[in-house]
């Protein structure tokens, strides 16, 4: 998913030219039951992130960072019993962290 909402095909080992990658990203985007659910699972994917005790305070997922973060091509090769581990490696391993709070909330 790209900042504007649309489906963005991403080829980390280069296999496709850009002519293909910008030919197949026009035509799945065109599938409108594919990008809303798409759009839907991005924001359970952030609200997750907001609300999941070991993510919380640390990440923040959003439309600008969600390219870079998520990667479907490995969800879609994994166990759906493995989607939520695979999901906090993912935060975990592209997300910069949130700087700790300033104000001890304990005080």
């Amino acid at each position: 998913m790209d900042e504007a909402g649309k489906i963005k095909i991403l080829d980390p080992q280069q296999k496709l030219s850009n002519s293909d990658k910008s030919w197949l990203t026009e035509k799945i985007n065109k599938f409108d039951g594919l990008s809303k659910t798409v759009r839907a699972h991005l924001k359970t994917l952030m609200t997750r992130a907001d609300h999941t005790d070991s993510l919380v305070k640390k990440h923040h997922l959003n439309r600008h960072n969600f390219q870079s973060t998520i990667d479907y091509g490995d969800i879609l090769n994994i166990s759906r019993d493995c989607l939520g581990k695979k999901f906090d490696t993912m935060l975990n391993e592209h997300l910069e962290r949130r700087p700790a709070p300033s104000i001890d909330m304990h005080a």
